[in-house]
């Protein structure tokens, strides 16, 4: 049986064994993940990091991050997904989806306004994400593609306080300068 609960302090060099693992397979990524992950633990208090186990050994990871979307003079909080890690031996069996309903359900108890996450749509769309220029909101990572990012609403929020709106990560995902 899978358990999926926050990162203690003795998980931490076992999430960046998965995390590199994870992402040296993949063509996602820029394989810098397993420093990313240690960055924002370090950087970022409020971060949420969680991890699958199977047998008490962590086959998985998901961290998410503090974000904002700054639109009409308003700052909206919410936290950013980045990186979801799952070992290769246990992909395609549903660890990757625990770990993201348990973080869409702790980032709405928490009071987040949305999740956001750069990623591929055949994985997050079923979460209930949508495109972010659906919101008409732009990300401001000079050399990602826009179809690459998603949002999804939590709580009350309402829509339009974001419309025309811009997303940024916390700082450890490097320059937001794409407006500058």
């Amino acid at each position: 049986m899978i358990e999926i609960r926050a990162e203690q302090p003795l998980d931490i060099s076992g999430v960046g064994q998965v995390t590199f693992d994870a992402f040296s397979q993949s063509e996602l990524g820029h394989h810098g993940e397993a420093d990313l992950v240690s960055a924002i633990r370090a950087a970022q208090p409020d971060a949420i990091s969680l991890v699958a186990l199977d047998a008490g050994k962590i086959i998985g990871h998901l961290m998410s991050s503090p974000a904002t979307v700054e639109s009409q003079g308003r700052i909206i909080s919410g936290t950013a997904i980045g990186p979801v890690s799952v070992v290769p031996s246990h992909q395609h069996q549903g660890i990757g989806c625990a770990l993201m309903n348990t973080l869409i359900e702790i980032a709405s108890v928490q009071g987040y306004n949305f999740v956001a996450v750069a990623g591929h749509p055949d994985f997050y769309l079923r979460f209930g994400f949508h495109p972010l220029n659906t919101f008409k909101i732009q990300h401001c990572f000079q050399s990602m593609r826009d179809e690459v990012f998603f949002l999804r609403l939590l709580g009350s929020v309402d829509r339009t306080v974001l419309t025309g709106g811009r997303l940024k990560y916390c700082s450890e995902f490097g320059p937001q300068d794409r407006f500058a």
